[in-house]
């Protein structure tokens, strides 16, 4: 009966996902005190819980061609690891600033291409 009010409700939980999804995660760790006779709650927040400032799991070469599509789908695996939602074009972005290249020609966007969409099959199944 109140169709209007239903999808403004719909969309405002869509809204709330997404800022929780896009908003830094914290862990609660319990610290003992010295004397342990309480206990103290620390909160760590990490930019990329899974990732940290690690870096990507990927050898330096010298051309996209050299990578193996193993390799550059890990990068693709390894970007995921935070749980951030993102579309192919941020993966790709941040697959790019792993790699040791400077510029991003036609040939680097395909094979970030390429392996996002292997990726993306092989996580389906």
């Amino acid at each position: 009966m109140r169709k209007h009010e239903e999808v403004e409700r719909a969309v405002q939980a869509f809204h709330t996902a997404v800022a929780a999804t896009d908003a830094p995660r914290s862990n609660n760790v319990l610290h003992p005190l010295p004397d342990d006779s309480e206990r103290q709650s620390v909160t760590q927040t990490e930019a990329n819980p899974g990732r940290g400032s690690r870096r990507a799991p990927i050898p330096t070469r010298s051309s996209i061609g050299d990578y193996s599509s193993e390799e550059l789908i890990g990068l693709v695996q390894w970007v995921q690891t935070d749980g951030k939602l993102r579309t192919h074009d941020e993966i790709a972005d941040e697959m790019f600033d792993a790699l040791p290249f400077s510029r991003r020609g036609s040939k680097i966007e395909a094979a970030l291409k390429s392996a996002i969409e292997r990726w993306e099959r092989t996580s389906r199944k």
